[in-house]
């Protein structure tokens, strides 16, 4: 830990009564900045604050099962940091309660065991120290550096931020096996050593790693709910040296509520990004659906990812080098339009035949935008149908595309959608630019059992239009079908 500069304004006011030692409760508490009260009667540490910013010293904070700490704080927006020197990390096993926001800084790290219950206006824990105390009290965003370099936070119990409130957990290594809720709020897992985050603010978090720290890990197997809020887990980043990790195989949801969408990112520049969970951004028949956002260096999804709604939401999928997908990603639109997915690999795409990518609505198709520097490979599935409108627009590019036993389908009711496999009519040659370039391929196969389908589903529906180009060789030995209603008018296909 480092030392805390003392201002001169500070007013510290000490009152501890009594002393029962056969409780594992905070010990040692000494009131180093603002004004407040620390008073242990039987299992109940309770913590009286008359300032809006406080910090108090413990020699340690450790919380057993049956006992409770009370945070009693002027408001809402009023903060308590508890910095904590022990030699090891600190136990929660009973209840936290706070009306406003508490930080608790170990520099070992912090445990909440499963019969752990959190319940506060916002919660910060880290395994680094704030480093700009008296800035801190003048009004400052809080600070935070150091820490021991493997150090972790874990949560295995629940913990309940306020409406719009901030949980946020920090260290080189985070994990949650247990439940973190923030209605409306923030809720950050954050893997790093160096962080600036405004409790008072808008809770957002900047989080970079010291170069001392080798590895990084943030880990979800449990249940994250932020709905009309956002969920972050991010690892800093960091040289190339280090390794980080950030893993899914639970639940993260942060639905559409009160007119605020939701949205979910899991981001780590040179990370290792892996998801066999569930990923929700949803609204519903009523509500448009959020936003999905990840972002690594080696992306590996495999579980179920949605920004479904109304009108679907939007997923981008950023991969600095290998993408592997063999789950689900829809952004559909349940009573409305389809929505947004678009997914770039800075290196190889490879898709299995579990994978399953769908823009489809209720009126219309959305929009998918799929493209690879080097392979794509995939037996997947992509579904941008318009069930009582028009089909979407699929565009799959890549220096090499391979689609074995894959399915692309942007048929619609009242007309077929647009697929474009590999470029645009006639590689693009005089045709304008616009947002929606395809890149030209080199080589595009595609096998006997590929499908590609556009057709105008109702009897006076339209023929959509797919387009197959390669720059040097293209291959289509699959069905492609454009086909009209009984009454409509043909679509178009280009094979070049």
């Amino acid at each position: 830990m480092l030392p805390f500069l003392r201002t001169s304004t500070a007013l510290a006011v000490i009152a501890i009564l009594g002393c029962h030692p056969a409780f594992a409760a905070p010990e040692g508490g000494l009131v180093v900045g603002g004004s407040a009260t620390i008073e242990q009667a039987g299992s109940t540490t309770t913590i009286r604050q008359s300032t809006q910013r406080g910090i108090i010293n413990w020699n340690s904070f450790d919380v057993g099962a049956g006992e409770t700490v009370d945070f009693q704080q002027p408001g809402r927006s009023s903060i308590t940091v508890n910095r904590i020197f022990d030699s090891k990390a600190s136990q929660i096993n009973g209840h936290i309660k706070a009306n406003g926001n508490i930080m608790l800084l170990n520099s070992n790290g912090v445990l909440f065991g499963n019969s752990a219950q959190v319940d506060v206006g916002g919660l910060v824990a880290s395994s680094g120290d704030l480093i700009n105390p008296n800035e801190f009290m003048t009004g400052a965003a809080a600070q935070l550096a150091g820490g021991t370099l493997d150090a972790s936070i874990i949560n295995e119990g629940r913990i309940t931020a306020a409406e719009a409130g901030l949980v946020g957990l920090i260290a080189p290594n985070v994990r949650n096996d247990g439940v973190i809720a923030a209605r409306l709020g923030t809720i950050s897992l954050a893997g790093g050593n160096l962080t600036t985050f405004d409790l008072a603010g808008d809770g957002l978090i900047s989080i970079a790693v010291s170069d001392d720290v080798l590895a990084m890990t943030v880990t979800n197997a449990g249940a994250i709910q932020a709905d009309g809020g956002h969920i972050q887990l991010t690892a800093a980043a960091a040289r190339d040296l280090v390794e980080s990790l950030i893993v899914n195989s639970g639940t993260i949801a942060a639905a559409t509520v009160a007119g605020q969408k939701g949205s979910v990112a899991l981001k780590g520049e040179g990370a290792v990004i892996q998801n066999t969970g569930a990923i929700h951004a949803d609204g519903n028949a009523a509500l448009d659906g959020g936003s999905v956002a990840i972002e690594g260096k080696f992306v590996s999804l495999g579980g179920d990812i949605s920004a479904n709604g109304k009108d679907g939401g939007d997923i981008t999928i950023n991969s600095a080098a290998t993408l592997s997908l063999a789950g689900s990603i829809q952004a559909e639109g349940i009573n409305g339009n389809g929505g947004t997915v678009e997914i770039n690999g800075g290196g190889n795409t490879w898709e299995t035949s579990t994978s399953r990518i769908s823009t489809s609505g209720k009126v219309d198709g959305g929009l998918m935008r799929i493209f690879s520097a080097y392979n794509h490979v995939s037996s997947g599935q992509y579904v941008s149908v318009g069930d009582t409108g028009r089909g979407g627009n699929i565009d799959i590019s890549a220096g090499s595309v391979k689609m074995l036993s894959a399915s692309v389908d942007a048929s619609g009711a009242r007309a077929g959608g647009q697929i474009r496999i590999g470029g645009e009519y006639q590689g693009g040659k005089n045709l304008p630019l616009d947002r929606d370039e395809v890149p030209n391929a080199q080589i595009v196969t595609l096998d006997r059992t590929t499908r590609l389908r556009a057709d105008g589903e109702d009897t006076d529906g339209d023929g959509g239009t797919i387009i197959v180009w390669s720059d040097v060789d293209t291959m289509a030995l699959g069905s492609i079908y454009a086909r009209p209603g009984s009454l409509g008018t043909g679509g178009f296909v280009e094979v070049s």
